[in-house]
Parts: structure tokens; C-alpha cells; sequence
């Protein structure tokens, strides 16, 4: 296989994230802060870093084994992408995406976002309820004050009841 075939799909995602890079572009902001384009740029930025990352993988030449001293030569067994996907745990993943994007609509992003990273590292394989029920309130809490009071980006608070609740812990938290 080419060298450059083995490398199509993260070439294209590149050229995806220049794309996408350059619509962020129209984001613009007349607070004194970041703006709504910096979080999208700054992961656009690291997806880029990742592709280009995996493509120095992809194409480097495969490393001597221990103890020869004379450089293998690269075979396509050893630069292609061994792993396989797993389609099930892909639909979950997949499933659990969407439930977090419609949930966050209704119930709110503070919610919606914590139930989703229970969930989520669940379906990982974190066992450890002691573990995944504060790590998940604590990166809700902490990402929301990052969006709410360092970026001012507004977050969807819910519907009805909901939004009052959200907003009241907000309130309680020090961040509204």
C-alpha cells in the first residue's frame, strides 16, 4: 500500500479542521473575554495535533527490536491500524451522544452533562461509583464555570421547572 493511502482518512480530517477553523472565523465577540470561537479553535487546534501525530505514527518506520542493532524495514502489518472497532460499544457511545444532546435541551446542561459522564465512563468500564459520580460533578462544575464565568457562554438551562432549578444552583455555586 502507498505511503499516502495509509494516511487518506487523517489527511481528510485535516482538511476538515482547516475548514472549520476558518468558519469559526465569523464568531466574534464584544465581551472582554475569549469569545464563543476559542473553545471550538482550541479543540480544532488539538484534533490537528492528533492527526498529524497519527500520521508521523502511520508512516514512520517500524522500530528495531530489542537487542539488534540494524534497522527493520517497515511492512504494512506493522504501520497499519491493528485495532478493530467494535460496532456495539460504537452505537452505545453513539446512543448515549445523542441522549446527552437531546437531555441537555430538556433538563439542562448541568444535568444533562453530569448524567452523561456516569454514564459514559460506565459504559467505558469504570466500575467505581465512588469514583465516577464525583469526577462527573466536578467537571460539570468546573466546566460550567469555565463556559459561564471565564468565557461567558451561555449554556441551555432546561425547560419549566428545570431552568429554575439550574439557575438556582448556579446561584448556590457562586457562579451566576
Amino acid at each position: 500500500m502507498a505511503p499516502v493511502a495509509r494516511v487518506v482518512p487523517e489527511l481528510a480530517g485535516i482538511v476538515l479542521v482547516a475548514v472549520l477553523l476558518v468558519q469559526t472565523s465569523s464568531l466574534t465577540t464584544r465581551a472582554g473575554g475569549p469569545g464563543p470561537a476559542f473553545f471550538p479553535r482550541v479543540v480544532l487546534v488539538l484534533l490537528a495535533v492528533g492527526l498529524v501525530v497519527s500520521i508521523y505514527q502511520r508512516l514512520r518506520p517500524a522500530a528495531p527490536s530489542p537487542g539488534t542493532t540494524e534497522e527493520p524495514l517497515a511492512t504494512e502489518e506493522s504501520t497499519e491500524w491493528s485495532a478493530t472497532i467494535s460496532w456495539p460499544r460504537f452505537w452505545v457511545g453513539a446512543v448515549i451522544t445523542v441522549g446527552y444532546v437531546v437531555g441537555a435541551s430538556q433538563v439542562g446542561w448541568i444535568p444533562a452533562t453530569a448524567v452523561f459522564l456516569v454514564v459514559f465512563l460506565r459504559a467505558a468500564g469504570v466500575r467505581r461509583w465512588w469514583l465516577t459520580i464525583p469526577v462527573s460533578i466536578a467537571v460539570t462544575v468546573g466546566l460550567a464555570y469555565v463556559f459561564l464565568a471565564v468565557v461567558y457562554v451561555s449554556l441551555p438551562t432546561g425547560v419549566g421547572v428545570m431552568d429554575e432549578l439550574n439557575t438556582h444552583f448556579l446561584d448556590v455555586v457562586g457562579i451566576y
